[in-house]
């Protein structure tokens, strides 16, 4: 399943959870698992935005079969942070706030 240009990391991971038929926090445990614990910083709030490790990136190319650099092309913030997370290495991700995340691009997700 590929993104829509200018979609929204979080909202692209959303739609890819349903294609699957998991919840959102169901999938984030997923990409940012590290020995069974969720390497996941901040909370989700309705307009929260997702920055993801390059581990955690390779997880979500695998499970929507789409190259990284079409990722990269398509959402706004998919190489715009490194996060660390709260277990050190391995895949991680940090949630913000909507309103911190997208002021560089535009206010809102264009989908």
């Amino acid at each position: 399943m590929a993104p829509l240009p200018g979609e929204l990391t979080l909202s692209f991971l959303t739609r890819l959870a349903a294609r699957h038929h998991l919840t959102i926090r169901g999938l984030l445990a997923a990409v940012t698992d590290v020995g069974g614990q969720q390497n996941l910083t901040g909370v989700l709030y309705p307009d929260s935005a997702i920055h993801l490790n390059a581990q955690a990136r390779v997880r979500v190319a695998t499970l929507c079969r789409v190259p990284p650099r079409v990722l990269e092309q398509a959402l706004p913030a998919w190489r715009q942070e490194e996060p660390c997370g709260k277990y050190g290495a391995g895949p991680a991700g940090r949630l913000m706030r909507g309103e911190e995340a997208v002021a560089a691009w535009g206010p809102a997700c264009p989908a």
